[in-house]
């Protein structure tokens, strides 16, 4: 497979150097062929990223280029995440202490043999959940509360239908209502596995067996979305603004837990945003320490390709240890919380740097400078690039989103700057491209995108920058853009959610976020 490997990356390189980005190179575990399939694992998701390109472009060509019918993406640490889910899911069977949930759960998360347990499913919005079940042998009784018409019926001829009277909100006392309904309402005598929207993964109420299916068997969105027989959209999260809210709460939980993309994600908040302002309760995460640890042992292993002297510093950093390595280097500042704990940690972990900032329109040097002063730095003021007019006229017409060309923008004037004053490094605050991507080379000048190589999460970020939490997002012509052009917010959101997908931003902190830009 080595020369299949070579040969995607080969590829991919040529594709990205036909349409002028920047040249990367994805670290591809393993590629494996299937007749006219092509199954390729990734590093990482910056990884992964790389060779499906923006909009599936680059994978779609590779399909075609390379005459697969099909080529499926996926990411290491993604898979060895979901196998550690799927681990715990197995060894809690027993805890439930009955005989046709262990078999069923047996045959569900490792896929031998059948089974032909008879569940109970809460909620049309739970529909999907029968498709599951049919296909997996078993059979479904739902209890719903809306009508559904005998043709979405007729899909999931595994299924029993039962209308129940039940509260539609606030959701938690739906669910509680759709529970307590059990035992009456022609199910009599049925089962006691019971398959809903629950805040824990399994649990046990008095003799039923409480499943949240998505998460106790790893069922990500967008395989509950190939599930449905029928496309059916519940209206139960449009019933109420308080629905609605603990929609969006599930889905940046199941964001965090990385059970849907944050495209989807984005687009699921956008369409479901309440109204009105509500406290959601949020349960705190850390990032995992093993996705931490393992994001700085790629980072470390691609350091020490390219110069050692960049892996003494990680490691400077990592030991706390502040020898000198001899790497002139320059950190791109925005005067924001994730640049600001660069040019501390950078400073701290043996580099010689020296701040540079792009000046852009809504930036007051005046302040940038005091706030410089107060951190003990000196920086470099670059005059405001030629083709950012064009950025601006587009945004204000809502034309285009301007966070992908404006960062470039300032990426390449930082970068010209460097090499026209032999800095050997730039510096930036990313937190996405992590593991082997958060150290690259471009045209002889090192690219260390620190939060991500050292998987250093957003909390941790603001304590080491000594500032304010800020809940603004973006920046006054971002604004401008979401005014004029809808749509603009479901990026916004979206590139909130890939850092929460990343785990390197906490949920209150990205519905905090969110918040400013819906609103």
């Amino acid at each position: 497979m080595d020369s299949v490997k070579q040969k995607i990356l080969d590829s991919i390189m040529e594709m990205r150097c036909e349409i002028g980005i920047e040249e990367r190179t994805p670290v591809i575990t393993r590629a494996h062929e299937s007749g006219d399939r092509l199954f390729i694992e990734c590093e990482d998701r910056a990884d992964k990223s790389i060779v499906i390109g923006t909009g599936g472009w680059v994978v779609g060509k590779l399909a075609a280029s390379m005459g697969y019918k099909e080529i499926k993406v996926e990411s290491r640490l993604d898979n060895i995440m979901m196998t550690k889910r799927l681990i715990r899911s197995l060894r809690s069977i027993k805890d439930a202490g009955d005989d046709d949930f262990t078999k069923m759960s047996r045959s569900l998360l490792t896929g031998e043999g059948r089974s032909d347990v008879e569940v109970l499913v809460l909620g049309e919005e739970m529909l999907w959940a029968c498709g599951f079940l049919k296909d997996h042998g078993c059979k479904a009784r739902l209890l719903h509360t809306g009508f559904l018409h005998d043709n979405l019926k007729e899909a999931y001829d595994n299924t029993t239908f039962v209308g129940v009277d039940c509260v539609e909100s606030p959701y938690r006392e739906r669910l509680d209502g759709l529970v307590s309904c059990i035992g009456s309402s022609g199910i009599e005598g049925g089962t006691n596995i019971v398959f809903g929207y629950f805040g824990k993964a399994l649990d046990r109420v008095g003799d039923l067996i409480l499943v949240n299916p998505m998460a106790f068997y790893g069922i990500n969105y967008w395989n509950a979305k190939k599930y449905a027989k029928k496309k059916f959209r519940s209206k139960i999260a449009g019933i109420s603004q308080e629905n609605r809210a603990m929609l969006v709460k599930g889905v940046l939980d199941m964001t965090f837990d990385g059970m849907i993309e944050p495209n989807d994600a984005a687009k699921l908040i956008c369409q479901n945003w309440p109204e009105l302002e509500f406290e959601l309760d949020m349960d705190h995460k850390e990032q995992d320490p093993f996705v931490k640890e393992y994001r700085i042992r790629n980072a470390l292993a691609r350091a020490r390709m390219i110069d050692q002297r960049v892996y003494r510093a990680l490691e400077n950093h990592l030991n706390g240890r502040q020898e000198d390595v001899g790497v002139r280097a320059l950190v791109a500042w925005s005067g924001g919380i994730d640049s600001t704990a660069c040019i501390k940690i950078a400073a701290g972990m043996g580099l010689s740097i020296d701040p540079v900032m792009v000046c852009l329109p809504h930036i007051d040097i005046g302040a940038m400078e005091d706030s410089a002063a107060s951190i003990g730095v000196d920086p470099v003021f670059l005059d405001l690039p030629d083709g950012y007019d064009n950025i601006y006229d587009s945004a204000c017409k809502g034309h285009i989103h301007p966070c992908g060309q404006c960062s470039s923008l300032i990426q390449e004037a930082v970068l010209d700057f460097a090499r026209s004053h032999d800095y050997e490094m730039v510096i930036f605050g990313d937190m996405l491209s992590c593991g082997s991507q958060s150290i690259v080379t471009q045209d002889g000048i090192m690219i260390l995108n620190l939060p991500a190589a050292l998987s250093i999460p957003k909390k941790e970020l603001l304590e080491i920058s000594g500032m304010e939490a800020s809940c603004v997002f973006g920046c006054p012509l971002l604004d401008k853009s979401h005014k004029v052009n809808n749509g603009n917010r479901r990026v916004s959101v979206q590139r909130v959610l890939r850092e929460l997908r990343a785990q390197m931003m906490d949920k209150q902190y990205a519905i905090d976020l969110i918040e400013h830009i819906m609103t």
